[in-house]
């Protein structure tokens, strides 16, 4: 009789205790199958169990090699370890492992093998001189005769010996894995799927001791995983570093093989008393483990750079990676971890988890003077700047934060890891970071000179740390920094000018506005405040004397240095820096000028009106755009441009003006029009004419002038009719609903509509009008006043009483159309 068949034997024979009896081994077995549902759960717990695969007494210990092979019904699981004895047996046949973690045991052979029958009905094993299968099937007789429900039958615990099968490739053990339509096609596929992706970590190899090669075949693809140590260095006698390559090749696609190194960072740490003696320790059987190893993983570039790792690489590993763990470090972390049931998770209520977290921190603080040396020394500063997580944080995230990332951090920020711009170390509060701009207008060492600091060296490297941040309004704003650079107002000059790059000039604070700041460099060579500081582009002396009074007095002129630099002008003109140039002295004296309503409101050494009439002249031969509310009139009164006319125009309101037919119309002060004066700026009358009338000021359109015409008609017509004719008139209020401008309040029921214009040309009668002069025909008088403007005697005029009853006047009714040779004649 075989071992298997003596070892079934034995297993039958023990069908009548408890736990057979009670259904224990079977609800034992359902529960671990449970605990692994996925099917790459099960794949990398058979990883870990070849990696156990090895001679416990060999003194070379030779690699190991893992394959998975999936047919279109089948899988095959493969290794070249050290093929199966009877414990072993044993232990494929029960529901607990028999390799304890004190044996340096990392895999559990029994129940994570177990796992696999969560999606098969059979496994059949080859491994040396051992050769059986558990099969649901086979046992349907015997249940059957026992009267026994195969539901409640553990047959996944007992074996049943078979012929041997030759395994390929000088593999030594091999799990042949059936499949079933009902389980295995969901189970393929998801397989399919992981293994055809970037789902699988070619990464669990890297930190397995033995197995050196991972072959994966499916229907699609093939590809191999290799781990090899570049380099092995001894820190101390508990400490190594290690320099690991990971490749994955696809001898199919060789344009997409990986070839990637990492640093591994290895320590044996001993395990406390305490921490063995906790309650849980002792249920995971690690109460007898002495010792464990922990380590670090960082990511390595082509050039052998530290780099950041993300994702699942930057996770943790229970000497495989626990899929749902990330710590928020741009590194990964290894050990042997207590995970949860599934090994998705850690748990985080362990004395051994925390336990370890503790070592992880204490290593870190130990290899940081070492290890981040020379090419690496920037990289503390790359994991203080960096907490990173993916989208779905997980459970462990405060347990990560507080057990390691927070230490970690705090051990960072107090010690004096971090290089400054010349390679020295510094402590955190001794580094300040200059924003871009700053950097691009200022040497380095300019910066450290003028606030004391370092300038870190992982700014260049574009890593942003967790210290202060420099920007220009920050030196501004530091008198001693503005002190150190009186001397220096070339580089005055450049801060200045990134004040143009910024809106917010009053950042850095929110009550004291940079105006106020003295940080403005004075030809004096002092410092001023913006606002009482001023730049002039231009001889003072060349400018006609009524400008002067324009030019501030007592601010500070520019350094002229800084004076001579356009981008330093525009930024200090943000912060309130007066700055003077022949437009800007246009602008403010168009300013003055249009402020000015009375004499009180000119300069106080303006003569008036002399000095505002040549100043005004000024501005309109300088600035063709100027535009101004009011002038002096002949009169030496100030009037809005409305209510003034050229002299001499092409319309000349004068002789109007003089009968007294228009108040409130002034002619402009002479002095306007003074020839010399014009000469004097640089005009010319057809100029100044031209620029008047886009000012607004009457005599040059008679379409401009028309209301001014038509008044200028109404009152002639009143004077000639109340002087001449003896009526009483009264302008109605509703002209245009009633039809006429005037009624006789005295002697008579006449209404009056005048016309006034400039020359006889037809007119047009609305309706209202028409309906007024049929109403009231000998009562209504339309009077048409032309030859405006012009001398009283020379006005023309023409009254029709009665316009209704000229034949063919007032046609067509709506709006009559009153032609002139029909009302002139």
């Amino acid at each position: 009789m075989g071992l298997v068949k003596d070892h079934l034997e034995r297993l039958l024979a023990q069908s009548n205790e408890f736990l057979w009896e009670e259904g224990g081994y079977v609800n034992l077995l359902k529960t671990l199958e449970s605990v692994f549902q996925s099917p790459k759960h099960w794949i990398l717990e058979f990883l870990q169990n070849a990696e156990d695969a090895h001679g416990e007494n060999e003194k070379i210990i030779q690699p190991i090699r893992f394959a998975i092979h999936f047919g279109e019904d089948n899988i095959w699981i493969l290794n070249d370890g050290k093929v199966f004895d009877e414990p072993d047996l044993r232990a494929v046949c029960a529901v607990k492992s028999r390799k304890l973690p004190s044996l340096g045991f990392r895999g559990y052979i029994g129940i994570g093998f177990k796992s696999i029958f969560h999606i098969a009905d059979e496994v059949d094993v080859h491994s040396g001189d051992y050769h059986f299968k558990f099969k649901r099937d086979d046992w349907k007789e015997y249940c059957a005769q026992k009267k026994i429900p195969l539901s409640q039958w553990p047959w996944e615990i007992l074996p049943i010996e078979i012929a041997p099968t030759p395994l390929p490739n000088g593999f030594t053990t091999g799990f042949h894995v059936p499949l079933t339509k009902q389980k295995g096609t969901a189970a393929l596929q998801e397989l399919g799927a992981f293994f055809n992706g970037n789902d699988f970590p070619k990464e669990s190899i890297l930190l397995l001791q033995h197995v050196k090669q991972i072959e994966i075949q499916t229907l699609d693809t093939r590809y191999l995983i290799t781990s090899d140590c570049d380099s092995r260095e001894e820190l101390d006698d508990k400490v190594t570093k290690e320099v690991r390559r990971v490749k994955k090749q696809n001898p199919n696609r060789p344009r997409a093989s990986e070839d990637t190194c990492y640093l591994v960072i290895r320590k044996e740490v001993c395990v406390p008393e305490d921490v063995r003696e906790d309650e849980e320790t002792e249920r995971v059987r690690r109460s007898e483990v002495p010792k464990r190893e922990i380590g670090m993983v960082f990511g390595l570039t082509a050039k052998g750079e530290l780099e950041r790792l993300y994702g699942k690489l930057a996770g943790v590993y229970s000497f495989l990676p626990v899929e749902g763990e990330q710590t928020g470090l741009p590194f990964g972390i290894f050990g042997d971890f207590i995970p949860q049931p599934g090994r998705d998770l850690i748990n985080y209520g362990a004395r051994w988890n925390q336990w370890m977290s503790t070592e992880l921190v204490t290593l870190f603080k130990e290899i940081t003077p070492t290890v981040f040396s020379k090419e690496w020394a920037s990289f503390p500063s790359t994991i203080l700047s960096e907490t990173q997580f993916e989208k779905n944080v997980g459970p462990g995230t405060r347990f990560w934060s507080t057990s390691l990332r927070e230490p970690i951090h705090l051990f960072l920020q107090n010690e004096p890891v971090h290089l400054d711009f010349a390679g020295n170390k510094r402590l955190l509060d001794q580094l300040v970071s200059p924003d871009r701009s700053l950097l691009e207008v200022l040497d380095i060492e300019i910066i450290e000179e003028l606030t004391g600091k370092h300038v870190p060296s992982s700014l260049v490297q574009g890593v942003g740390l967790p210290v202060q941040q420099l920007t220009v309004y920050d030196l501004l704003r530091d008198g001693n920094v503005v002190n150190k650079l009186r001397n220096s107002p070339a580089i005055l000059a450049k801060l200045y000018g990134l004040i143009d790059r910024r809106d917010d000039r009053y950042r850095g604070s929110r009550n004291i506005p940079l105006s106020q700041i003295p940080f403005v460099l004075g030809a004096d060579d002092q410092p001023h405040c913006p606002e009482e500081s001023v730049v002039i582009d231009l001889n003072v002396g060349d400018l006609p004397s009524f400008l002067r009074a324009l030019v501030p007095q007592g601010k500070t002129l520019l350094h002229p240095v800084i004076a001579a630099d356009e981008k330093a002008v525009t930024g200090l003109k943000q912060c309130s820096l007066e700055a003077l140039d022949s437009a800007s002295i246009l602008e403010k004296l168009e300013r003055v000028l249009k402020r000015v309503r009375s004499k009180d409101d000119m300069p106080l050494d303006w003569i008036y009106p002399d000095t505002f009439i040549e100043a005004s002249l000024f501005l309109l031969a300088q600035k063709d755009t100027a535009s101004l509310d009011t002038f002096c009139s002949a009169g030496g009164t100030l009037e809005a441009v409305q209510n003034l006319f050229v002299p001499g125009s092409i319309l000349d309101w004068s002789p109007v003006f003089e009968a007294n037919l228009l108040p409130g119309f002034y002619p402009i002060h002479p002095e306007y029009l003074d020839t010399t004066l014009l000469h004097r700026h640089g005009l010319d009358l057809p100029r100044l004419y031209n620029n008047l009338k886009h000012q607004g000021m009457h005599g040059f359109d008679p379409e401009h002038d028309r209301q001014r015409i038509q008044e200028t008609g109404e009152n002639l017509a009143k004077a000639r009719l109340e002087n001449g004719e003896g009526h009483k008139l009264k302008p109605v209020t509703n002209r245009d609903r009633l039809g006429f401008d005037f009624e006789c309040e005295s002697h008579c029921q006449k209404v009056f509509e005048v016309k006034g214009m400039v020359e006889p040309h037809d007119v047009e009668l609305p309706a209202s009008e028409v309906e007024a002069a049929r109403q009231r025909r000998a009562n209504y008088v339309l009077i048409f006043v032309y030859n405006l403007p012009a001398p009283p005697h020379k006005i023309s005029w023409k009254a029709i009483t009665d316009p209704a009853s000229v034949d063919g006047l007032l046609e067509p009714i709506e709006r009559a159309r009153v032609r002139k040779d029909k009302w002139l004649n």
